[in-house]
């Protein structure tokens, strides 16, 4: 388990790595495939596409003033632009699979976002007693001291 001290630390650090990372609200295009993630910009230029190729359609812009939730970070379908969302539970396994099988990069503002998210959607603390549960937060604390133990290594060749 990972201690309040350390939880804080771990925040703290993932909050400035990533601090500079900008990202927008997440749009989609309601009456079109709703699966598909926009900026604002994007998505109103894709909504008057779609007007000027089906008159007869009903498209418009939907989202962004609410926050959507999705498997994965989301970025813009036309420019790559980072979009703000929450992760679903599957969302959150799999990242930290990624991060368990692949590594966690402290210089990476994006992986450290995505830190962020996880703990922001899924938390410190399992909500029940589902073994796939169990397994995930097993994963989640064992990244969470890798990327400890490399945090104080790095703090350690400052000095």
């Amino acid at each position: 388990m990972i201690n309040e001290k350390d939880k804080k630390k771990l925040i703290d650090f993932f909050e400035v790595q990533s601090a500079d990372l900008e990202s927008q609200p997440e749009y989609w295009i309601n009456g079109a495939d709703e699966g598909l993630s926009y900026c604002l910009e994007c998505c109103e230029k894709e909504v008057r596409q779609l007007r000027k190729a089906w008159p007869e359609g009903e498209f418009f812009v939907d989202g962004g003033s609410y926050s959507a939730e999705g498997e994965s970070i989301s970025s813009c379908m036309q420019c790559g632009e980072l979009l703000e969302n929450s992760l679903t539970s599957g969302g959150c396994e799999e990242e930290i699979d990624y991060f368990f099988e692949d590594g966690f990069d402290i210089d990476s503002e994006l992986d450290c976002y995505t830190m962020l998210l996880i703990i922001e959607s899924a938390g410190w603390e399992p909500s029940n007693n589902e073994k796939a549960g169990k397994e995930y937060f097993r994963k989640f604390y064992i990244v969470c001291e890798r990327i400890l133990k490399k945090i104080n290594e790095k703090e350690a060749d400052k000095n």
